[in-house]
């Protein structure tokens, strides 16, 4: 099973075993906390975007003066996610601020992880992702970036005050989140991130987690 809290939501017996989602192992990228480049990466399919992109307008609009503000938009969903994405880009007037790149695979992908500063882990909070374990938060803190995150049980596993910031799941409280980050910047250090995020690598998972978990199952 894929979360201890899946299993338990689920009463599954104590016999079932935990091996999680991860992330790659990213290059040691040293990320200047001296502007926001957010990144969104992921399925569009109920995930609420639009939501974020106002949110952000409302930060971009009350902080632009101050520090550079851009967002980065990848991943991929139905006809109608994609319309609701580009329509509240253009009602919030933040085309000349949000790139909307569409699906981008690997090793594309791993230039946005470089290059941008902050992820957004923007995930509805109810039942059915409330145990989800969000991969593109492994991704994000493993690549050395802050993180703000909504605030689901998996998530509050994973976020806290040295690597982000959790809010709800609404434009008013990522407007509340983004600016206190922007408060905080120097708190952060991608290194740090990234070092303390090592245990949510394939690799760790694969070798403390999976293999041994193999073996013990063959010498039963």
């Amino acid at each position: 099973v894929i979360s201890k809290n899946l299993a338990s939501h689920l009463k599954l017996p104590n016999r079932a075993h935990h091996i999680p989602l991860g992330s790659p192992i990213f290059p040691n990228w040293v990320k200047i906390y001296d502007s926001f480049k957010i990144l969104y990466v992921g399925t569009f399919h109920q995930r609420n975007i639009d939501e974020a992109i106002r949110g952000f307008s409302r930060f971009y609009f009350e902080f632009k003066d101050l520090i550079h503000i851009e967002m980065n938009i990848i991943g991929g969903g139905s006809p109608n996610d994609i319309k609701l994405i580009e329509n509240a880009i253009v009602d919030s007037n933040m085309s000349h601020s949000i790139k909307f790149l569409g699906s981008i695979r690997y090793p594309e992908l791993t230039n946005h992880f470089e290059n941008n500063n902050i992820g957004l882990s923007y995930i509805p909070i109810t039942q059915y992702f409330n145990f989800q374990p969000p991969t593109k938060t492994f991704e994000y803190l493993s690549s050395g970036m802050i993180t703000i995150a909504t605030s689901t049980i998996e998530n509050i596993s994973v976020i806290d005050q040295d690597n982000g910031i959790l809010i709800l799941d609404n434009e008013d409280s990522l407007f509340e989140g983004l600016k206190y980050l922007y408060q905080n910047l120097n708190n952060y250090n991608s290194i740090d991130i990234q070092s303390r995020s090592k245990q949510y690598s394939w690799e760790n998972i694969i070798y403390n987690n999976l293999i041994p978990y193999l073996i013990g199952g063959i010498l039963m």
